[in-house]
């Protein structure tokens, strides 16, 4: 586990504290998700948190906006984002089936997002311990990885594919299950039973995924294509070899083989 930013911890905790107050059920599901749970820490650092709130309606978003107040909290122009006095700030993303019955959260201001998949968030959420008496709950890396992945299908950010290239390479990387690791009866080569965990980890969560997400992996079929160059050089920037090409492909291939993609 890595350290998390102070002005992240900042607004986390009084998130934490003024969501509990109000009884709304919540989880973290962004970027500070491998920065926590996996054993290396990503290249990019966030100063922010991002989590997901069960609200039945835009109105009661709207409301604990407003209560979030008291907790230090104030609105800012984009209606998804509240800053924290500390300097940080929370991407707070409002979910249920009543407020996106389509899979589609419409924000006004034509603010949409992608929500496939938000449904599994809280109520597979596990409880980590990120700070002093602080416990939050944050989706698993493996549906940590899947969102990700709707996300760059739905805005095309690069960042997104980063963040699933770095879970890929270094997820339970100090498991002794990696050793002697096989799939369909073949070994796993060893650099890549990290995606082979992950894969086999995300699989629970694949049937109400595959179909927003197997699109954008149908795309990782060659070394060469585009999409595996555009991970190569987000994953490390500079000029490209082949061998970067070749390392990215195999990765998503044993993450895909292991998941059922």
């Amino acid at each position: 586990m890595t350290g998390v930013e102070p002005i992240v911890l900042a607004a986390l905790s009084d998130l934490a504290r003024g969501l509990r107050a109000q009884q709304v059920r919540f989880c973290i599901i962004g970027a500070l998700v491998p920065e926590v749970l996996l054993g290396a820490a990503p290249t990019r650092r966030t100063n922010d948190a991002d989590a997901t709130v069960l609200v039945d309606s835009l109105e009661d978003f709207e409301r604990l906006k407003q209560r979030l107040g008291q907790f230090g909290f104030e609105p800012t122009p984009r209606p998804y984002r509240i800053a924290h006095r500390a300097g940080g700030w929370v991407d707070l993303i409002p979910y249920s089936a009543a407020l996106a019955p389509s899979g589609r959260l419409e924000l006004g201001n034509e603010v949409t997002f992608n929500l496939a998949g938000f449904d599994l968030a809280v109520p597979n959420a596990i409880d980590v311990a990120i700070g002093p008496e602080l416990v939050v709950p944050m989706v698993p890396v493996a549906l940590y990885v899947l969102l990700k992945l709707v996300a760059y299908a739905d805005r095309k950010a690069g960042k997104d594919l980063a963040s699933v290239m770095h879970c890929l390479r270094h997820y339970r990387e100090d498991d002794d299950a990696r050793y002697g690791l096989e799939h369909g009866g073949e070994l796993v080569p060893f650099e890549f039973t990290t995606a082979c965990l992950l894969g086999l980890d995300a699989r629970r969560f694949v049937p109400s995924l595959a179909l927003s997400v197997r699109p954008l992996l149908d795309r990782f079929d060659d070394p060469d294509a585009a999409i595996v160059g555009l991970v190569a050089s987000e994953d490390r920037p500079g000029l490209l070899e082949d061998a970067d090409r070749i390392e990215v492909f195999e990765f998503f291939r044993w993450f895909r083989l292991s998941a059922g993609l």
